[in-house]
C-alpha cells in the first residue's frame, strides 16, 4: 500500500506505525493522546497540501469527510491559540515533507542528491 509523504513524516515524527494513522477511533487498540494528535496533524497537513476532504477521508479510511473537517478545524484552532504541542509538530512535519519532496524531485529529475 502506498502512503503519502505526510503520512510517512507524521508517523516518523510521532514514532508510530503509519497504519495507526488510518485506524478509525472505534477500531483503535488503544486510544492515546499522542496518537490522536498525530492523526489530527496528518489530516490537517494533507488539507494544507491541497487535498479535498473526500480525498483525505479515503486516504485515512474514514467513511466520510466530517471527521477530516473536525481534525482540520481542531488543528487550526490550536495553532491560532499558539498551543505548544501542535505548532512544533506541524512545522517540523511540514518542513520534512518539503525536504523529502525536493529529494524525490531531484532523483526523478536526474539530479544527484
Amino acid at each position: 500500500m502506498r502512503h503519502t509523504l505526510v503520512q510517512i513524516e507524521t508517523a516518523y515524527y510521532f514514532d508510530i506505525p503509519i497504519e495507526e494513522l488510518k485506524r478509525s477511533p472505534g477500531r483503535m487498540r488503544t486510544v492515546v493522546q499522542e496518537l490522536a494528535t498525530a492523526r489530527h496533524v496528518a489530516r490537517y497537513l494533507e488539507r494544507e497540501r491541497g487535498l479535498s476532504l473526500g480525498e483525505i477521508a479515503a486516504l485515512y479510511g474514514c467513511a466520510d469527510h466530517t471527521s477530516i473537517l473536525a481534525s482540520v478545524r481542531h488543528i487550526e484552532e490550536r495553532l491560532r491559540a499558539g498551543d505548544a504541542r501542535y505548532t512544533p509538530a506541524v512545522q517540523a512535519i511540514s518542513l520534512a515533507v518539503q525536504a523529502r519532496q525536493r529529494e524525490i524531485i531531484g532523483i526523478e529529475g536526474g539530479i544527484c542528491p
